[in-house]
């Protein structure tokens, strides 16, 4: 959005370095500074493709540099022969909860090598808080910092947008982050340089929740220009998270907006900056129905995912007798039991047809019958009356005939969940006129997908947890063991709980969970020092950033997983690095006053 050193300066001014930065540990303090800064600006963009191959693990192109920034500071200490800031309120809960983990992963039942990678991944983001914690030492760095979160949330924003709008350039930019465009129902949910939309959406829910902290000091300090570019790139970031169709990110924008508001306001009173965010705040509300329609707000609000939009009743003959390869108008009478209108002059289309199978039902013989189209819009509840134009087999004998809807390029009714089947038995009469049917070589009928919702997915982690209480079934393990748990015969590998808490405890286990409680008690009473005790306006600032970007993470937590994402939980680890930042400050700052 703009150069830090720029708006470090704009805020700041020229303030003198504090003397604690120029001691021995300058370059450590130096190194850990660039190494944080790296990881903000470089965490979103992790490639599909592992960058470097171990004995059962793939290390991805993020995760090599996070390697590379630890490694590095690792160096600078040796050189220097300086010890690194350990004592934190946040290091001995942060140690219970990784040695918790690692005993749960060391004794998992199944899948070791995934729960050991993923206390790896614990053990970056403690890492990452730690690193963050000994890069800013000052002010100055913590709205570097700040300010290169902001260029991280802007650039995402702007992929966000791009992947939303299908242009060729931005599929073409975004071929080496994600496979493809994500969707519920027709709406586009974009994702950016993200594989899913919900991880995306986190990413900027943080970076929206920094920078919320920071223009109550551009404004008061009368830094119109530097305001402007951070309202436009708040706004830039809202609309993104918009773009990403997450209900939950809707919410935590709201109580970031709530609680900065709410703090400037009991401080400061009714002052100008109050009045800036209210005011961003009715210019993300008025944008929300621009980018959304009310009836694909309507249907994501109220429902998940998108189970029981498309549904339908069809009523048609039961038995069908045809000759080879002839045409036939059959009528049958299709009710919307669904919450979605069918129109046929949309975009993408809605539509009738059908498909043919073998008599029991287990393999396609012809998957694309003779479209239909509706004469008007069908909405939830009504019903219409078609004639559907069959043409049979060209080979005599018994069939079955499956009747479906569609919506173009996106799905057929019959492969949703719970999907009401129609289906008329067929009998192909007369001399084929085509080569023999050999049924074994036919594919097989494709099954309704399954989508399991947070209520089955969460009972499936309670039954996994009664199994197991103390220590789980190992740190991520839950999203290759909760088939028979939910019983799904197939079960989607990369579903999580949809749930960080409960994620966490049941891949740990009591123990991890009384650790994780340990730890969340601590980073409330951080929350609650960095705020109470912050006097100047600029470590008002960071604490205010910081504060709100751990509550939108605590928010979002309890319906989404994220901490198995190297760039959520990268960001994750700097947001609460700078959380004891500015509690430090704040409390350094106290002491002179």
């Amino acid at each position: 959005m703009f150069p830090s050193n720029a708006l470090t300066v704009a805020v700041m001014g020229r303030e003198p370095v504090p003397s604690s930065a120029l001691g021995r540990d300058r370059w450590p303090a130096a190194v850990s500074f660039a190494g944080m800064l790296a990881v903000i600006l470089f965490a979103p963009f992790e490639a599909m493709k592992p960058w470097l191959r171990l004995p059962g693990q793939a290390v991805s192109s993020v995760e090599v540099l996070l390697l590379l920034v630890f490694a590095a500071w690792a160096g600078s200490l040796l050189l220097t022969r300086s010890t690194p800031d350990v004592r934190t309120p946040l290091t001995a809960p942060g140690v219970s909860l990784l040695a918790a983990s690692l005993c749960a992963a060391v004794l998992a039942p199944a899948h070791p090598a995934n729960a050991l990678h993923m206390v790896g991944r614990l053990a970056l983001t403690m890492g990452l808080a730690l690193l963050t914690v000994n890069a800013v030492r000052a002010p100055r760095a913590g709205l570097s910092a700040v300010v290169a979160i902001g260029l991280a949330g802007a650039a995402v924003s702007i992929l966000v947008a791009l992947d939303y709008s299908g242009a060729p350039l931005g599929q073409h930019l975004l071929a080496p982050f994600r496979a493809q465009t994500a969707y519920v129902g027709a709406q586009v949910r974009a994702s950016g340089p993200f594989q899913y939309p919900t991880i995306a959406s986190m990413f900027l829910e943080i970076t929206f929740a920094f920078g919320l902290g920071l223009l109550p000091l551009l404004v008061e300090r009368g830094r119109r220009s530097a305001s402007a570019l951070l309202l436009a790139g708040l706004l830039l970031m809202a609309a993104a998270v918009m773009l990403t169709f997450t209900r939950a990110g809707l919410i935590t924008m709201a109580a970031s907006l709530t609680l900065v508001v709410g703090w400037r306001w009991r401080r400061n009173g009714f002052d100008r900056a109050v009045v800036v965010l209210l005011g961003l705040a009715l210019a993300i509300a008025a944008l929300l129905p621009v980018l959304r329609s009310t009836d694909a707000l309507r249907l994501r609000t109220t429902s998940e995912q998108q189970n029981g939009w498309y549904r339908a009743r069809v009523v048609a003959p039961p038995h069908l007798s045809l000759a080879a390869g002839a045409r036939r108008a059959v009528p049958v009478t299709v009710t919307n039991t669904g919450q979605v209108t069918w129109d046929s002059h949309a975009t993408p289309p809605f539509g009738f047809s059908y498909h043919w199978l073998t008599a029991d039902g287990s393999r396609v013989v012809s998957w694309e019958g003779i479209r239909a189209l509706f004469p008007t819009p069908v909405a939830p509840g009504d019903e219409v009356t078609l004639e559907a134009l069959v043409e049979a087999p060209r080979q005599a004998g018994d069939y079955r005939l499956v009747w479906d809807l569609y919506q173009d390029q996106l799905l057929w009714f019959s492969t949703e969940p719970d999907a009401e089947m129609a289906t008329s038995e067929a009998t192909v009469t007369g001399e084929g006129t085509g080569p023999p049917i050999d049924t074994l070589s036919l594919p097989r009928a494709p099954a309704p997908a399954t989508r399991p919702g947070r209520r089955l997915l969460w009972t499936a982690a309670l039954r996994m947890l009664a199994v197991r209480p103390w220590l789980g079934v190992g740190p991520d393990n839950f999203r290759l063991m909760y088939g028979p748990y939910a019983g799904l015969p197939r079960a989607d590998p990369r579903v999580h709980t949809n749930n960080l808490y409960l994620e966490l405890l049941v891949g740990g286990g009591l123990l991890t969970g009384l650790a994780s409680l340990w730890f969340g008690w601590r980073l409330v009473r951080l929350a609650v020092a960095a705020y109470r005790g912050s006097e100047s306006p600029v470590t008002l600032a960071l604490a205010s950033g910081a504060v709100a970007a751990t509550a939108a993470i605590g928010v979002h937590g309890l319906v989404d997983a994220f901490l198995s994402f190297t760039a959520t939980y990268a960001v994750i680890g700097i947001a609460i690095g700078l959380l004891v930042a500015s509690s430090r400050l704040s409390l350094r700052h106290a002491h002179r006053v």
